[in-house]
Order: C-alpha cells, then sequence, then structure tokens
C-alpha cells in the first residue's frame, strides 16, 4: 500500500510539473476572463458565476481545460517508463493511470475554481451573498456547492472516457470523434430556461448536466443527477473492461 502511495505521489508529481502545469493555469486564467467578457451577471457573486455556464462556449472552455490537462498527464505517464516498469501487470499499469488522471483533473479543477472565484470577485464587481436558491428552500452556497461537486464529477467521468478511447482508438480518432459529438450539441437547441418537470425528461448528453438548467425541484434534481451518475459509472466500467482488453491483447 504504501508503495502504491509513493508511486502515485511520483507520477503525479511528474504530470503536475512546472512545464506542464503552467500553460494549464494560464488557459485557466484566460477562461475566466473570458467568462466575464460576456456580460453575463448576477446580482452576486454565487450567482454570477453559475449564470456563466449558461454560455455554450463556457461549457466547452470547461471541457477542453480537463481535455488538455487528460492528454498532459497521459503524455507524462507514458513518458515515465521507469514507472511503468516498476508497476509491472497492466492492470497495475491501467488501474495507476486512471488514479493520476483523476487525481491531477481535480487538482486542476479546484485551482480553475478558485481563480474563477478571485476573479469574477476582483474584476466581476460582485460580492458574496447568500439567498435562497431560486424555487428551493436551500441557500444559493449550498447549491452552488451541489453544483460543482455534480460538475466535477461529470467531468472527471468524461476525462476517463477520454483516456480508455484514447487507449482504444489512439488521440486522433478520439479528437476526430469529440469534434463531432460538441458540433451535433452546438447545432441541437438547448433551452436553459426550460423547466424539467419529471425524470423522463432528463437528457443522456453530460454537457447537459454542465448547465443551470431549471428543474421543478431540488428533490428531482439530485435524483436526476443520481441517475445519470450511475449511467456514466456503467459505460466506464464497460469501457475499462474493453481497454484492460485491448491492453491485455496488445502486451501479449
Amino acid at each position: 500500500m504504501k508503495k502504491e502511495i509513493r508511486l502515485t505521489k511520483e507520477c503525479l508529481k511528474y504530470a503536475l510539473s512546472k512545464e506542464n502545469l503552467k500553460p494549464i493555469i494560464i488557459y485557466s486564467i484566460v477562461l475566466q476572463f473570458l467568462f466575464l467578457s460576456l456580460g453575463i451577471k448576477g446580482s452576486h457573486l454565487l450567482e454570477s458565476i453559475l449564470f456563466s455556464y449558461q454560455d455554450f462556449y463556457v461549457v466547452l472552455g470547461i471541457f477542453l481545460l480537463v481535455s488538455i490537462n487528460t492528454y498532459h498527464t497521459y503524455q507524462a505517464f507514458e513518458k515515465n517508463r521507469n514507472l511503468l516498469l516498476r508497476l509491472g501487470t497492466k492492470k497495475k499499469v491501467l488501474q495507476q493511470l486512471i488514479i493520476q488522471v483523476i487525481l491531477s483533473n481535480f487538482i486542476i479543477l479546484i485551482l480553475n475554481l478558485m481563480i474563477q472565484i478571485s476573479v469574477f470577485e476582483l474584476f466581476g464587481v460582485v460580492s458574496f451573498k447568500n439567498p435562497i436558491y431560486m424555487n428551493t428552500s436551500v441557500s444559493y452556497l449550498i447549491y452552488f456547492i451541489f453544483f460543482e461537486l455534480r460538475l466535477i464529477f461529470i467531468l472527471e467521468a468524461f476525462s476517463l472516457i477520454l483516456l480508455f478511447l484514447f487507449q482504444l482508438l489512439g488521440y486522433l480518432s478520439t479528437v476526430f470523434s469529440f469534434i463531432i459529438y460538441f458540433c451535433t450539441i452546438y447545432f441541437s437547441p438547448i433551452c436553459v430556461d426550460c423547466m424539467i418537470t419529471e425524470v423522463q425528461n432528463m437528457n443522456i448528453h453530460p454537457i447537459y448536466y454542465l448547465f443551470p438548467l431549471t428543474y421543478q425541484s431540488l428533490l428531482l434534481e439530485v435524483k436526476i443527477s443520481c441517475i445519470y451518475v450511475l449511467f456514466l459509472v456503467i459505460i466506464i466500467y464497460i469501457l475499462y473492461q474493453l481497454t484492460y482488453r485491448f491492453m491485455k491483447r496488445i502486451g501479449e
């Protein structure tokens, strides 16, 4: 166990080295100022941040942030041959790679959130307030935490799907597939003001769960989010098994 923790720290340090982390942070800062330039403002800090996610390009920017970091982490892991030799089996290599991607993206997303809050507060001319969130009985801060946790989980799931497709299809095929996917989303109608009244209204596209859509109740939103999380877990498990078998076959 201690050996695995040491290996994780070693590889994570390599993946989040200065040369890899610097462009990610610069991109994140530029992204936040892009959010502000869209002119989407609320009456207070948390509302302004949530409102910014109503724009397709904002959501696309967050997806690109995670995609870039996933690629950097994967590349750093592949270059660290000493670590790969110490891990031994293909299964351990894949498991360690998954851990690296999850941890590095979690750190990047937390850094991005901190930068986002700082930029919006310093340059967005909005202060922190904590009123009741829309038609719910919970405060804005509680809903904001729920929204960010869901966002992080979906982006982490997206990064793992991206990682598995890197292994199964290669870089170019994966990038091409996601460009087509986002093009179809761009030309599809997204009604951020339409109220979701039942579970049957839930959407299968992950990008919809990064928009602050209107639900009939917070309980319904939590229920739909949980169902969608379960759906993503099943997809990730299937892709994990396919990727492991593919790596095992390549190594034979």
